[in-house]
């Protein structure tokens, strides 16, 4: 059951936990009133005192007034200084600063206003927050609707329960009366059938066949029946159905009921109207026994139960629209925790893995995934937390056979937790791969039009040059110039070229994602090689020309370590410390003497050597003929 004040408590406590607000106010409309059920703040618990919004000292009525007439949401970056509160004592006398009141809306009906300050600081309530405030409210609302349902339902049964529980008292203390004395009991008649005629249950005796011998006033008319239409009939004849609406039969079980009335002391049921309807009644049995202890008549006292049968019934409803709705949102959600553990999961289309099965709640990101993506999945939590900001990147997946691009907007909800809600983006992945590829040719054509050109023309001039050197010195000058400023246009095309032509992997993503992708494709196309690629500690980034020579240094280790190495276990492994940044590449192949390469064959290695000093790293190179090979790039952040 969910209780109303632990909700309100809970939800005022994440809201102010995650919005940057240092009080906050949840107003609940109650009765065609506006009533203030939680005032919080971010020091010490909520008081869950109820009062009314016009008694309120420590709200802006004007703006609560003023968010109820409109249902729009109010933010206020600082309030003090808008002129249209300029007149508001409250936010004039408490100076207030940032300010946001949300109505909370269900079915597109106002059941309450979220109202939030902090007067510390302007413009807290950001874009980036009221998003995330905004999906907590629109989640929290259908869960306030049913908890005040329960709560207006738990009410109502405790009142009717201890209104039995008094008058099975005094019916059970009426009865010990009537056997110790014939007097007291003529005495207390009238008084007893006075209660039992103005009780808001049913009360009925019958007899161990089922025979009616007294219905109360509030039974007669529950059930549709003039008292002389009910008395004498037995209870198959009148109130008890053949087969209740559930298909369930109770004939056997009020048989055994009149037999043994002490094993039913509780029960509950359709009852049957005179005019056919159908009831629901919780029923509570007494047996009167006569001197020599047989039992004469059974006492039964009834609660009407329908309203919160229906209740339930359209509460059942009500969640399993919900769950409808949830299933028919078209990309996946879920919460995870610190730890990278599943809270819980919502599945979307159910063709995005296995990750978003609901039964999969409990596990963790290493259970669920091989660990370089569950890695680089825990990064991305422990990076939302840390800094305290939505975070949004983009991973792909290999589902039934095909890569499937996801955008995931992970944000901070409350104390090492985060909303995790991905999309899937491989339509715009494939089209910008297309245009990837669209521009490359464009290049490729540019350059044929332009460097090529530009050469052919330098070859072209030094023919000419070579013709005239000796014969005429002038126009030697002349076809020099020309051939200089060819091979300047030529140079000048090369290096927008070379810009344009960057690696193509870290055009679509950052190191550890180019090289997750890039060991990848080295898996399918190196069958015999088993590859191993994982990420120790929190990612950061890294200047641009830093990671793009790093992904060429670990090409060229991957490349030797398949092509020469001959190796069949490879392991690629990030290390991002706080000072320093280290890419390791270690296989168990055929090995080397380090020293002894010739130059001539050495290319690879001394490419690898000239990258790394061109960005200020150091290059490790251990190996030994017959015990493999380890390269290690060392990056100070400093």
């Amino acid at each position: 059951m969910i209780h109303l004040d632990q909700l309100i408590a809970t939800l005022m406590q994440v809201v102010i936990d995650n919005s940057g607000a240092e009080i906050g106010a949840l107003v609940l409309l109650e009765e065609d009133q506006l009533i203030v059920m939680a005032q919080c703040s971010r020091d010490k618990p909520c008081d869950l005192e109820k009062i009314a919004v016009a008694d309120c000292a420590t709200i802006s009525v004007s703006v609560i007034h003023s968010v109820e007439r409109t249902q729009e949401t109010l933010v206020l970056d600082d309030a003090v200084s808008k002129p249209s509160f300029s007149t508001d004592p409250y936010i004039q006398q408490h100076q207030t600063r940032s300010l946001l009141c949300l109505p909370i809306l269900n079915q597109s009906q106002l059941i309450g206003i979220l109202y939030l300050e902090n007067n510390s600081s302007t413009g807290v309530f950001t874009r980036d927050r009221l998003q995330v405030l905004k999906l907590l409210i629109d989640q929290a609302a259908i869960s306030l609707e049913i908890a005040r349902l329960y709560e207006r339902l738990a009410n109502y049964a405790e009142t009717l329960e201890r209104k039995l529980e008094a008058q099975t008292q005094i019916l059970q203390q009426e009865i010990i009366d009537r056997e110790r004395t014939e007097d007291a009991l003529r005495q207390s008649e009238a008084n007893y059938r006075n209660l039992l005629q103005t009780a808001n249950s049913v009360i009925i005796r019958y007899d161990p066949q089922g025979r009616i011998h007294y219905i109360n006033d509030y039974g007669v008319k529950l059930l549709g029946y003039e008292e002389h239409q009910i008395l004498g009939r037995t209870l198959f004849e009148t109130i008890i159905p053949d087969i209740e609406l559930s298909g369930r039969d109770v004939k056997p079980m009020v048989l055994d009921l009149l037999r043994n009335p002490q094993a039913y002391p509780q029960g509950e049921g359709e009852n049957l109207c005179r005019d056919g309807r159908r009831v629901w009644v919780a029923w509570s049995n007494q047996a009167i026994f006569n001197d020599q202890g047989e039992v004469v008549e059974i006492l039964s006292v009834g609660n009407d139960t329908t309203q919160r049968r229906h209740a339930e019934v359209a509460l059942q409803a009500s969640e399993a629209e919900l769950r409808s709705l949830f299933s028919a949102i078209p990309d996946p959600m879920c919460i995870f925790d610190g730890e990278g553990q599943l809270i819980c999961a919502i599945q979307g289309n159910p063709s995005y893995g296995e990750l978003y099965r609901e039964e999969y709640t409990g596990k963790t990101l290493h259970q669920l995934y091989v660990r370089e993506q569950a890695d680089e999945f825990l990064s991305y939590i422990q990076q939302a937390l840390s800094t305290q900001q939505v975070l949004t990147v983009e991973y792909s997946q290999w589902i039934a056979g095909r890569e499937i691009w996801f955008s995931a907007r992970i944000a901070p909800i409350r104390h090492e937790q985060v909303l995790w809600l991905a999309r899937d983006i491989t339509l715009q992945k494939q089209a910008e791969a297309t245009s990837i590829l669209e521009e490359r040719n464009r290049m490729a054509r540019e350059i044929h039009d332009t460097l090529a050109q530009s050469f052919t023309g330098i070859l072209a001039q030094v023919g000419a040059a070579n013709q005239v050197l000796t014969d005429d010195v002038e126009a030697t000058g002349a076809h020099l110039d020309l051939i200089k400023e060819l091979a300047r246009t030529g140079l000048t095309e090369a290096r927008r070229s070379v810009v344009a032509l960057r690696p193509q992997l870290l055009e679509e993503g950052s190191l550890q994602s180019a090289l997750h992708r890039l060991v990848a494709q080295l898996r399918t196309a190196a069958m015999d090689t088993t590859l191993y690629y994982e990420i120790e500690g929190a990612v950061y980034a890294l200047p641009s020309e830093v990671e793009s020579n790093l992904l060429r240094i670990g090409q060229e280790a991957l490349t030797n370590a398949i092509k020469h190495a001959h190796a069949d276990e490879i392991r690629v492994e990030l290390t991002y410390d706080r000072n320093q940044f280290y890419l390791r590449v270690k296989d168990n192949g055929q090995g080397f003497g380090v020293g002894s390469i010739p130059s001539s064959e050495g290319f690879g290695l001394l490419g690898m050597s000239e990258r790394a000093e061109r960005i200020g790293a150091q290059l490790t190179i251990k190996s030994q003929p017959g015990q493999g090979t380890e390269m290690i790039v060392t990056v100070n952040r400093e």
